[in-house]
């Protein structure tokens, strides 16, 4: 049945096949498989290219990639080592800043203590009202001369530099030399409690071009007696003459001839002190006005830092930085930077005001020109002086303003 059927379905597609409409090529062999040839060659070649072309884009876009991939990775990378090495070397000046402060250091109780880093670039010179009571003094115009005259304290331990301030004057030191006491009237003796030295019959004759001085008295002239007075007139006259850079003073009478000076005998020049590296405390007695005193020659800056919390009760000498101030010193050349780490006392008032002034005045005798203090608590300002800032240091000190 099965064979039947399959030889039926043969029949049937045989006689199909003879019904269908004839269909004439009129192509030779030749030319058909030349086309059958070039269809084999073409089709392989566009197959190559639909292929070929997607890559070579992709490819492309992987190189570029990875070009942006590798340049930004180098930059970081070029950028942290910078970075690295500046910060090494920052942490190297660090260290040896350190070093340094710590081998610095005046006074100080903590090892943990770190100097505050900022220093202001600012030169600040503070302005003064007339109702304040300061101790130093800055030139206000350059037509105002300052002359430095001296006095003493009640027990004649200590010469007191007093400057003299004169908006007009003629720059003549002759002029006020020679009538320094008229200067010290007894009513301002008593409001600072202070002496006089019997200036009255002393002519000064002051050559200060040539950096020359003469002291001349008359034939009779007794010097004051006491076996210290005389080297106290030696350091009297040291401080008067020391902006004038006057190593010694030809003494004489009015005839020419020597003069019997204490203990010092006959002489006829008196050579000067070099007062440099000063010790400025604050003298006050019983209440009155205090001023600034030079009381000891230092080592050093932090000797005398280290000396200014000494108090000497007996001499109506104060210390100007508490007891319990600790604090810690930077230096350069022309700079000397003062970070306080403790002090109860040390803030915004009067007490402050004055070490600052004391500190301003010695750190001038070791011919620094700037102070920078930082105290603690965050305190930005004391009176008329601006914390982290470079404070000038001052022009003269005790000032009186004539005229």
């Amino acid at each position: 049945m099965q064979r039947n059927n399959e030889r039926w379905r043969e029949t049937d597609i045989e006689k199909k096949l003879t019904e269908m409409p004839l269909i004439q090529d009129k192509q030779s062999k030749e030319v058909f498989f030349r086309k059958v040839e070039q269809q084999m060659d073409k089709e392989p070649k566009n197959r190559w290219r639909r292929w070929m072309l997607p890559s070579l884009t992709g490819l492309i876009a992987l190189v570029l990639l990875f070009l942006i991939v590798q340049h930004t990775i180098e930059q970081p990378l070029q950028i942290t080592e910078q970075s690295n090495e500046s910060d090494m070397s920052v942490r190297m000046d660090s260290s040896a800043e350190k070093q340094t402060v710590s081998e610095e250091s005046a006074f100080s109780g903590e090892d943990n203590v770190t100097l505050n880093d900022v220093e202001s670039e600012e030169v600040v010179i503070p302005n003064f009202n007339p109702t304040d009571q300061s101790m130093i003094h800055y030139k206000q115009t350059d037509q105002e001369h300052l002359f430095t005259i001296v006095a003493s304290d009640k027990s004649g331990s200590y010469a007191i530099p007093i400057t003299l301030v004169d908006p007009s004057s003629t720059d003549n030191p002759n002029d006020y030399y020679n009538r320094i006491n008229s200067f010290l009237p007894v009513e301002r003796q008593v409001s600072y409690g202070i002496e006089t030295f019997p200036f009255d019959d002393i002519v000064f004759e002051i050559n200060h071009e040539r950096t020359e001085a003469t002291m001349t008295v008359p034939e009779n002239y007794s010097f004051p007696e006491g076996s210290s007075r005389a080297h106290f007139f030696r350091r009297m006259l040291s401080l008067m003459f020391q902006s004038y850079e006057i190593d010694e003073v030809i003494v004489q009478t009015q005839n020419g001839n020597p003069v019997k000076l204490g203990s010092y005998g006959e002489i006829t020049k008196l050579d000067l002190l070099a007062l440099e590296q000063q010790t400025y405390k604050i003298y006050q007695y019983e209440k009155k006005q205090p001023m600034l005193v030079p009381t000891q020659t230092s080592e050093s800056i932090e000797q005398a830092l280290k000396a200014m919390q000494e108090e000497e009760p007996t001499a109506n000498i104060i210390a100007p930085i508490p007891k319990d101030a600790e604090f810690q010193l930077t230096k350069t050349e022309n700079n000397l930077n003062i970070t306080f780490s403790k002090g109860n006392s040390l803030g915004d008032n009067k007490q402050t005001s004055q070490m600052i002034e004391s500190i301003l005045m010695t750190a001038k005798a070791f011919n620094y020109d700037t102070v920078v203090i930082d105290l603690p608590y965050k305190v930005e300002k004391v009176g008329n002086y601006k914390m982290k800032a470079k404070i000038l240091v001052p022009d003269g000190v005790n000032a009186i303003t004539l005229h």
